[in-house]
């Protein structure tokens, strides 16, 4: 009886700092991410940067894990310009504090229906 309640608390204290390590390595890695993210958006040659070009060089996230972390890293999803080479559909993020014009003057989502010259295939009226 001693001994399987010795084995019992054994058992349970193992499973517990095993669950302990993976959640401090889970954290750890999204604390590195976070920071990552940041130094990426930080960079004094970039006011945004396009969702790809960040999932690019942070592979391992889902989308919406992604999301999450840019957020808590202190990005905001910005529209695209016509004029940028990524096309006015491009999920732009970028800091803050780097764009307040450009947080300023956006009046939220673009239309749902694209205007006659535009073409973009992977939206829902299309």
């Amino acid at each position: 009886m001693i001994s399987e309640v010795v084995v019992a608390l054994v058992s349970g204290g193992v499973g517990g700092a095993v669950t302990v390590y993976l959640a401090r390595q889970k954290l750890r890695t999204e604390y590195r991410a976070e920071a990552a993210i940041n130094q990426l958006l930080k960079h004094e040659e970039f006011k945004k940067r396009t969702f790809e070009a960040i999932k690019y060089r942070l592979p391992g996230f889902t989308d919406d894990e992604l999301r999450k972390l840019l957020i808590r890293a202190g990005a905001v999803r910005l529209r695209s310009d016509r004029d940028e080479r990524y096309g006015p559909y491009a999920e732009m993020w970028g800091l803050v504090k780097k764009n307040d014009d450009a947080i300023k003057k956006d009046d939220g989502p673009p239309a749902l229906q694209p205007d006659a010259e535009s073409d973009c295939p992977t939206c829902p009226w299309a």
